[in-house]
Parts: structure tokens; sequence; C-alpha cells
């Protein structure tokens, strides 16, 4: 995986991979995001920036 890594080719890339992510921002980064935010979120950088 690379930072340009498309989630959609991600085979583990699913609704409950994504909201393992939202916790994971919550929990480890105490950031809260919600699904419109990864519904914007194309690749892996997509992500990183979500973090700020």
């Amino acid at each position: 995986m690379t930072p340009e890594t498309e989630l959609l080719s991600l085979p583990e890339w699913d609704s409950l991979a994504a909201l393992g992510v939202i916790v994971m921002f919550d929990v480890d980064y105490d950031k809260t995001i919600v699904g419109d935010d990864l519904k914007n979120c194309a690749t892996v950088t997509d992500l990183y920036k979500l973090l700020g």
C-alpha cells in the first residue's frame, strides 16, 4: 500500500472498515470525523489529511 492507494481498491475497505477509521481517529488521535468526511477521501493520503 502506498499513499496513492485508492481506498476502494482495497478488498478490506467496506462500511465496517470506515467505522473503524472513525473510531480510531476519535480514540487514538482525539479527532472527530463523520461519514461525510470519509466519503470525500479517495486515497490513503486523503485519510492522513483529515488528521490535519
